[in-house]
């Protein structure tokens, strides 16, 4: 069993799937994908309750418009889909509004034209899925988990086409000759965009805009079945921590430990056993899970080494 201590911050999704490649990991699919995607997008924005149904007034991952502070407590598994049709259509939507604008005014083009209109494109869907990511992380359930899995897919579909996308990159080049022609303008906040627009050109670049044909196709595969592999061996990590637990009985392992742990891992052993007959945080027994606050207990209080190379091990 592998223990991973898992950053759980709130925008993190598990594949950074934007154009700027921030993970190192956008996904990309074929130019047919791409295709197939964006219908199957249209079916979805047609149907009678992509929008009729969901606001964000009843589902918390649309609500960020309002407050950017996300509404976890009204969050359910169920509401995932329905925000997505409604957010995925309307970001596509956007985006090929920005390439129009973009091939239209080559020589007009500047830094806010690009960026950070990008950025307002993609914040609505990044707002929403790693709101779901972040809670696929710390509070997985067959419910969630299977919401995940059938709307990863489209969004990382969705999201490939700003790393692919012919429009943003021949912007973005205009942008660096304009600001490779300006030597002497050497301000921090010049040198910043500099920046930017260099680590957008490479993560396109990386992302697969350069490759045609077979080279292209094979990539793409490989970049999917990537992904896949991910999301199946982060769900196996999950079960293997949930399935896992040492239950102590032995008084003197916990000689030294705090109260607070002790009673943490006999809350644990009630809420397991059949008994109910109240556990004694003094007396035991105790039952310790790879759950962070567990781990570190024992990895901090217990003096036992057997004990903490056991949890250590699982």
């Amino acid at each position: 069993m592998v223990f991973i201590l898992k950053r759980q911050t709130f925008l993190s999704c598990m594949f950074s799937a934007s154009f700027l490649s921030r993970s190192g990991s956008a996904i990309c699919i074929s130019r047919a994908s791409q295709r197939l995607a964006r219908t199957q997008l249209a079916m979805i924005a047609s149907t009678p309750d992509a929008t009729a149904s969901e606001t964000s007034e009843n589902n918390p991952l649309l609500c960020h418009a309002k407050s950017y502070l996300p509404r976890f407590s009204e969050f359910v598994p169920e509401q995932t889909t329905g925000a997505m049709k409604v957010l995925l259509p309307q970001m596509e939507s956007a985006l090929n509004e920005l390439e129009e604008r973009l091939e239209k005014e080559p020589n007009e083009i500047t830094y806010d034209h690009v960026l950070p209109a990008v950025e307002r494109i993609q914040d609505p869907v990044s707002y929403a899925w790693g709101m779901v990511g972040h809670l696929n992380g710390v509070q997985n359930g067959p419910a969630l988990r299977a919401e995940y899995e059938q709307n990863q897919a489209t969004v990382v579909q969705s999201f490939t086409a700003f790393s692919q996308s012919q429009a943003l990159y021949k912007a973005l080049q205009t942008l660096q000759t304009k600001f490779s022609s300006d030597e002497d303008d050497e301000s921090f906040y010049t040198m910043q965009q500099k920046r930017a627009i260099d680590n957008a050109l490479r993560g396109m670049t990386l992302g697969g805009v350069g490759l045609e044909g077979e080279p292209k196709e094979r990539f793409n595969e490989i970049k999917i079945r990537l992904a896949e592999l991910s999301t199946q061996f982060r769900n196996n990590v999950l079960d293997s921590t949930k399935d896992f637990s040492l239950t102590v009985e032995d008084p003197e392992i916990m000689e030294g430990v705090p109260a607070s742990s002790k009673a943490m891992w006999a809350q644990a052993h009630q809420k397991h056993s059949s008994e109910e007959e109240k556990v004694d945080p003094d007396v035991g027994p105790w039952r310790i899970t790879l759950d962070m606050p567990s781990y570190l207990g024992v990895m901090q209080y217990i003096p036992d080494r057997s004990t903490r190379e056991t949890v250590n091990r699982a």
